[in-house]
């Protein structure tokens, strides 16, 4: 690529960016935070023993000593090397560094208690992965949450590994990032300020609330949706506020705190309800931008929580059509069939390390089962299936010229973004809408998709308008189903596991079946078969599914 091309990459990318965030990125580069000795922070008072509160239960990952399982790969470690170990990919060990293990109820109190005080004993005086702030944050929550659950006594050097860790945390909030991650960094310091108490507490449960309610003001939007458009990031979001929500509603909660328990609840009330609508009929999250199964809590189980709180869903999914305006998806439920169409917008602009470039792509379930899906994620940072998984072939939906219809590029960053305009709405079951992601290709094409969605009938058609010399329609089958063709390729059927059948028919000049991968969950991929429109001509292709 030559220097010119990457100037304007780099252009495109930057360009969406706040200056804020450029500041506090450089300031993080020239100002580096310095790691108070854990021999400092010797505490003599804590209000720990006042909170008594069971958190949920998580997956079990300590396996046994110093044996783990993460994004469904096991490991036995060596410490203390491995906690910083540069073969291990980063994802697998932010996942150490969490220790969401603690809060898995059949994993014995003594693995627990021996993992904390490896930790402690190996990585209190080294900066490293151990210490970025995101897993710094979850880390600091999952140990307070695992405490106030036990009934044995600990060791003092627990309580003054925490308090060295939420004094690093207050001086790396990651302002550099904001999203997902100051939402994290700031319900740590709430958790650590409830926990020790005081006046230091005080100042990080303050902080904290302060950040946490500025963020989900902006961060949530008007129709519930987290603005970064990720149903798996929705999920976490949304655990965090029930999580807050929760110790908010605690009996010796902190005034401060307790009186922000309403404004939390009616913000859980309304993500509830998105993502009520965003998941398929099998109550799982439907894949849009970075998504997986087995990262978040279920919706069943973070429905069944929220109810416990007394957070209300209004939403009936009886209903044939929810338009979620703000963050830009439509679900229409006609009888046996229910479709989620993304119209939205590359989202955050300013943070849109977990888009895809999957403007016009769409999932769909049949007889209560997934059909239509796009490919999912199972790996982050840079690589071929990372690049592959953002791409716009990697969704249900037109790619022209081997293009992407967003410039996703070096694993989280976007340069030239889709923009989808010309909406239509008619009679609840015809959906049309345009985007403009191939303006940079000649004669600047543009891609109009239309879904007519009938009792018996899905009809999706394609329309491109200016000039093109390749495009090609992928439609991602979920595993479950068996697809068969026809001789000619150009029609065939989906064998569903109950034994009910559809029926497919595509218009274009060429149609195939081709094998791919589906990631239901990180580290996990299933093989799938795709249905690919080749187009060279036509500018209109259409594609149906009908059922008895």
């Amino acid at each position: 690529m030559s220097i010119l091309r990457v100037l304007g990459l780099y252009f495109r990318t930057i360009r969406h960016i706040k200056i804020s965030q450029l500041i506090n990125r450089a300031n993080r580069l020239i100002f580096r935070t310095k790691l108070r000795s854990i021999d400092d922070c010797q505490i003599t008072s804590c209000n720990n023993g006042n909170i008594k509160q069971s958190f949920p239960s998580k997956g079990k990952s300590i396996l046994g000593d110093n044996e783990f399982i993460f994004l469904n790969k096991k490991l036995s470690l060596n410490f203390p090397k491995d906690w910083r170990n540069p073969d291990i990919p980063l994802l697998w060990l932010y996942n150490l560094h969490y220790f969401d293990g603690l809060l898995n109820h059949s994993t014995p109190s003594y693995l627990k208690v021996h993992l904390i005080n490896c930790w402690i004993e190996d990585n209190s005086h080294n900066i490293g992965v151990s210490w970025d702030p995101y897993p710094l944050s979850l880390r600091i929550c999952n140990w307070i949450k695992w405490i106030w659950s036990y009934d044995d006594s600990l060791p003092d050097q627990i309580d003054a590994s925490l308090f060295q860790q939420a004094t690093y945390l207050s001086d790396t909030l990651e302002f550099h990032l904001l999203g997902n991650h100051l939402l994290e960094n700031a319900k740590a310091l709430i958790f650590a300020g409830v926990y020790f108490g005081e006046s230091i507490g005080e100042i990080w449960l303050r902080r904290g609330l302060d950040i946490l309610k500025k963020e989900l003001d902006e961060q949530i939007l008007e129709d519930g949706g987290h603005f970064e458009l990720s149903t798996m990031y929705h999920s976490l979001v949304l655990e965090l506020v029930l999580d807050v929500l929760q110790l908010a509603e605690e009996a010796s909660a902190p005034k401060i705190l307790a009186q922000e328990a309403q404004s939390f609840r009616h913000t859980a009330s309304i993500m509830i309800e998105w993502l009520s609508i965003m998941s398929h009929p099998d109550q799982e999250i439907a894949f849009f931008n970075d998504a997986a199964i087995g990262i978040a809590a279920s919706p069943k189980d973070l429905l069944l929580r929220a109810k416990k709180l007394q957070v209300t869903n209004r939403v009936s999914l009886k209903d044939s059509m929810h338009h979620l305006k703000s963050s830009g998806y439509i679900r229409v439920k006609n009888n046996d069939i229910t479709a989620i169409l993304d119209i939205a917008e590359v989202g955050a602009s300013y943070i849109p390390g977990h888009s895809h470039a999957d403007s016009l792509s769409m999932e769909c379930s049949l007889f209560d089962q997934r059909l239509i899906v796009n490919s999912g994620s199972s790996e982050y940072g840079s690589g071929s299936r990372r690049d592959y998984e953002r791409s716009t072939s990697a969704h249900s939906t037109l790619e022209i010229d081997g293009c992407n219809s967003s410039e996703v590029w070096g694993g989280f960053r976007v340069g030239r973004r889709a923009h989808v305009s010309g909406l239509i709405i008619r009679d609840d079951n015809f959906i049309s809408a345009e985007h403009n992601g191939y303006r940079f290709l000649p004669g600047s094409p543009k891609h109009r998709r239309s879904w007519s969605i009938t009792e018996k009938k899905l009809l999706i058609t394609d329309c491109i308008n200016g000039p093109f010399n390749c495009a090609k329609i992928y439609y991602h089958i979920h595993p479950s189903i068996k697809v068969l063709s026809s001789d000619n390729d150009q029609n065939g059927s989906f064998e569903f596991p109950n034994g009910s059948r559809a029926f497919w028919k595509s218009t274009a000049q060429m149609t195939s079946i081709q094998e791919n991968l589906f990631s239901i969950e990180f580290g996990k991929k299933l093989p799938i078969k795709t249905i690919v429109l080749t187009i060279r001509k036509s500018h209109e292709t259409k594609f149906s599914i009908s059922w008895n």
